[in-house]
């Protein structure tokens, strides 16, 4: 779940994954450095193929 402290982070991580549509989810997010691998997701996969709980799950490793 995100809350509300977390939200405007959270959209803009959304955003941020839809910003190129024709590229992967690892090269839309790649300044964050993440660790698809550890969090079970295709880095490969572009953001319309991933689920809410797959981008509660980046959120949460991802040190704003």
């Amino acid at each position: 779940m995100i809350g509300m402290d977390k939200f405007i982070e959270f959209s803009d991580l959304v955003d941020q994954s839809f910003e190129n549509k024709r590229k992967g989810i690892k090269n839309n997010l790649n300044k964050f450095g993440i660790n698809y691998e550890q969090l079970n997701i295709n880095p490969l996969v572009r953001a319309e193929e991933l689920s809410i709980e797959d981008f509660i799950a980046i959120h949460q490793v991802i040190d704003f």
